[in-house]
């Protein structure tokens, strides 16, 4: 999704592969998260993805589910941002 779309907007939950995207690329992250980061989101910075939009910020959040302890306070995917920031 873009830094400017709505995450509930129908077209920001698309389903793809990655594989088409890594294939033949070499993907780089950046040695530390992103700056707007917080205790419970965090942005890394990679770069290499594609010559259309080179850099995606994957999203992760910390899980808030105290009824399963295997879970709670672990990290999971959460989406893409892609393009640089605004």
């Amino acid at each position: 999704m873009s830094w400017k779309q709505d995450e509930m907007d129908a077209n920001a939950q698309e389903e793809f592969s990655m594989r088409s995207f890594m294939r033949g690329n070499r993907i780089r992250f950046a040695d530390s998260l992103d700056p707007s980061s917080t205790p419970s989101e965090a942005y890394l910075r990679t770069t290499g993805w594609s010559t259309y939009v080179p850099v995606w910020y994957l999203y992760f959040r910390k899980v808030n589910f105290p009824l399963d302890s295997d879970i709670h306070g672990n990290w999971e995917w959460a989406g893409i941002y892609m393009g640089e920031k605004l």
